[in-house]
């Protein structure tokens, strides 16, 4: 009867797989979310739960996935406390509803053995299985990495030539924030050899997809990013990944690289590095099994050949640059604001002029 039915509603779901970040939004913003149904729930970039942000995600899957008869959160899953209870039942092979709690998954590249980290996830009786055999981290056997030693002014150019030398049809690079990745982005845009696009936490989720559809399909063959692009995403048959800029964590490095050499395929990953940088990055990289970096050399006949042109895009980029900085303002202002910045700055631009 209708009085009988679950309050929970049902559904086919069986397994659910999802990041921490989605699944969360899904529970707070989707009207009638749940998780009464699940039989597994596999969770993607795990070792973000270890993090203060999601410190409250482990009551939100619990208020999610049991009601209370009292209208209180349960404090465990496996709770035997009798005033909790699925508001779906599952019916098992014997025929009879049963509360049976879910299975959680936790999957990462970088998850932390740390007792104390895990235990915030409040797992029972967990089970840690590890691709590695003798250290954190993993670099798969189909990866090859390769280091390019310059001055810091120079990386610039050392891209350009890395990118006509390689010359794949699908390349993500890495750099440290989101005015590096528009910089850098806007600068292979003027040396104009290359279908390049810029990915970044200031785009809309709309502009994302687009540019990974553009990805995929081979209109963009190179993608400049910032960490925003590291994790989470499946980007299929991405041949090549770029540093950019350094890592400074291991882990961020791992969340990079793991964007190729996917599901058994070949891939390849360059990071672009300056002196005083190499140390630091020989001594994370220790901790990852299987890693090999090979070392990468241009000389300057290799580099004469596109310096030229990376020369006339550098005499250009800060004129860009301000006309984006100038737009980008006028998008945040409000409409009343508008037009007063605009004669302010055209009064600026005339008396520069003059």
């Amino acid at each position: 009867s209708m009085i009988d039915a679950p309050i929970g509603g049902e559904s086919c779901v069986d397994i659910l797989i999802a990041t921490p970040g989605r699944l969360s939004d899904h529970m707070t913003s989707t009207k009638g979310f749940t998780l009464q149904h699940l039989e597994f729930l596999v969770i993607d970039e795990a070792d973000r739960l270890m993090h203060q942000s999601y410190h409250d995600w482990v009551f939100k899957i619990y208020d999610a996935s049991f009601c209370s008869r009292k209208g209180r959160i349960a404090t465990s899953l496996l709770s035997a406390d009798s005033t909790f209870e699925p508001t779906c039942e599952r019916i098992l092979g014997i025929g009879r509803p049963q509360i049976v709690p879910f299975q959680k998954l936790l999957f990462s590249a970088t998850l932390s053995r740390n007792p104390q980290h895990l235990a915030s996830v409040k797992l029972r009786n967990p089970i840690y299985f590890s691709s590695s055999t003798r250290k954190q981290y993993k670099i798969p056997k189909e990866l090859k990495e390769h280091l390019i030693v310059c001055r810091d002014e120079e990386k610039p150019l050392f891209l350009i030539q890395l990118l006509t030398t390689i010359s794949t049809k699908s390349t993500i690079c890495f750099t440290s924030s989101v005015d590096s990745t528009h910089r850098l982005f806007r600068l292979l845009e003027l040396y104009g050899e290359f279908s390049v696009s810029e990915f970044s936490s200031s785009l809309n989720q709309s502009e994302r997809t687009e540019i990974l559809e553009k990805f995929r399909n081979g209109s963009i063959s190179v993608i400049i990013c910032s960490d925003a692009m590291a994790r989470g995403m499946d980007i299929m048959n991405c041949e090549c990944v770029i540093n950019y800029d350094v890592p400074i964590y291991i882990e961020t490095y791992i969340h990079r690289v793991g964007r190729t050499a996917r599901a058994g395929q070949e891939g390849f990953a360059y990071t672009i590095a300056v002196k005083r940088e190499v140390k630091s990055m020989k001594k994370f990289l220790k901790k990852a099994e299987g890693s090999q970096m090979n070392r990468l050399r241009f000389d300057d006949r290799d580099l004469e050949s596109v310096r030229e042109g990376y020369q006339i895009a550098l005499s250009k980029l800060e004129n860009i640059l301000k006309k984006d900085s100038r737009k980008q303002k006028e998008n945040e202002l409000p409409k009343n604001s508008l037009k007063r910045y605009r004669k302010k700055r055209q009064k600026k631009d005339q008396k520069a002029e003059n």
